[in-house]
């Protein structure tokens, strides 16, 4: 395998790959409304040669869970046109982010997918001089939406293993896809990636997600593990108003509800399998001091360590809802918001990842258990994959970092995104490089 010569093509987008991750930071897009990140990626990857699947080609619209209203969605692809997106690609999207790189060598051959998400954070970013990209001019320029995670380094470091995978197809066997996510956040985009089918021929599927390293070094840790199977949802009880002193026994009060299925919920959670965990994060009723409230909602997440406790805890939850609306006359409705599954890595397929770290860049992989503590919904086309026979793993990335995940200091060092083109891109030749 020439790691050596593909190295050297990564390293020839050093100075763009800066340029575009200022470029995407500065316009972030929250989940389901990232239309001038797909146009700019796809008419990057197309006017380099790079055949793009997009829109309902990508996700399957009846699973995008969390998809906003008809409004927001033509209110975004009107904004990521002034901000200097391609009409032409707004378009295509058919009012669904995301795309799919795909390289088709034409040769029978292993089937390898690489996932990136794209997606910002609904966080306001620091507008001091102390925090480099404002101070650099970079800073997000929508209000309410900043890459506070290091979606914007992962869609350039998906860019850059395309498009340099797509120099050395010749070399490879097979396909390759580089699949760019929407709506990681709030684990609302992945469900409706596997189910557009785009995943059902993959043999081999790899994802990331750049992390912090104790010391601010370049690392790969390659055994993470710990994501947590989660349900997001809304719940919007109904009742009757009526006056509170009055007539009380006229109303159906929609706040009590909401409160007795919080409380509920609460005490749902114990499972001697593992971990489980359930928080209302949000809980609004009411419409004024003496009027019984007639509608309550409230948002809600059941976690647990594994997709069965998390199922079962979900399960509970939904009894507790149920059980308050009748308690107090209501009605609810339950709205799916999003969710991830619980997954683990392929132990032969991440032997093979530290081989080729060691190959490609001559260093020792990280290889101490990281545990996420929390959900992504990447686990969704892990368990894709390995359900029908191929194999999955997830790796952290490691650099500096300034400020926490989601927090208006966010930073990484950007000496980032070539170094884990390099890994991705090394990992696709080593899977799908030919034998011949």
């Amino acid at each position: 395998m020439d790691y050596k010569a593909l190295n050297g093509i990564c390293e020839e987008y050093a100075r763009k790959a800066v340029e575009w991750r200022r470029d995407l930071h500065r316009y972030p897009e929250p989940a389901w409304t990232e239309f001038r990140t797909t146009a700019f990626l796809a008419k990057t990857l197309e006017e380099a040669g790079v055949p793009v699947l997009m829109g309902k080609q990508v996700v399957c619209p009846e699973y995008a869970m969390g998809y906003p209203e008809e409004r927001v969605i033509k209110a975004a692809m009107e904004r990521a046109v002034e901000q200097g997106a391609d009409p032409s690609y707004v378009q295509r999207t058919e009012g669904y982010t995301g795309l799919c790189a795909v390289i088709d060598t034409g040769r029978e051959g292993p089937v390898v997918a690489i996932r990136m998400d794209i997606d910002s954070n609904d966080v306001e970013e620091n507008r001091t001089d102390a925090h480099r990209p404002q101070k650099e001019g970079f800073a997000s320029c929508n209000p309410g939406a900043m890459h506070a995670c290091g979606h914007d380094g992962h869609a350039v470091i998906g860019l850059i293993t395309a498009l340099s995978l797509y120099r050395i197809r010749q070399q490879l066997q097979g396909k390759v896809k580089v699949i760019f996510q929407p709506a990681e956040e709030g684990v609302r985009g992945a469900l409706s990636v596997c189910k557009s089918g785009i995943l059902d021929d993959v043999d081999f599927v790899l994802g990331g997600h750049i992390a912090e390293t104790s010391d601010g070094s370049l690392q790969v840790c390659t055994n993470t593990g710990g994501y947590l199977a989660t349900d997001k949802f809304d719940v919007t009880f109904k009742g009757e108003a009526s006056h509170a002193g009055g007539s009380p026994e006229k109303g159906r009060n929609a706040l009590l509800a909401a409160a007795l299925a919080t409380l509920g919920m609460q005490t749902q959670v114990q499972d001697g399998r593992g971990m489980g965990r359930c928080n209302v994060g949000l809980l609004t009723a009411g419409t004024g001091r003496n009027v019984i409230p007639a509608q309550a909602t409230l948002k809600a997440e059941t976690r647990g360590s594994t997709s069965e406790i998390a199922q079962d805890i979900y399960r509970h939850a939904m009894d507790s809802i149920e059980g308050a609306a009748r308690m107090y006359g209501c009605t609810y409705e339950v709205t799916k918001m999003g969710g991830a599954a619980s997954a683990q890595s392929d132990e032969s397929l991440r032997q093979v990842v530290e081989q080729v770290v060691r190959d490609s860049l001559g260093m020792e992989p990280d290889t101490l258990r990281q545990d996420l503590g929390g959900s992504e919904d990447f686990t969704y086309m892990m368990r894709t994959v390995q359900e029908h026979g191929g194999k999955a793993m997830h790796m952290f990335l490691g650099t500096r970092r300034w400020g926490s995940a989601h927090n208006e200091w966010f930073d990484f060092g950007e000496d980032v995104l070539v170094f884990s083109a390099k890994i991705f891109a090394s990992c696709a030749l080593r899977l799908a490089g030919r034998t011949e």
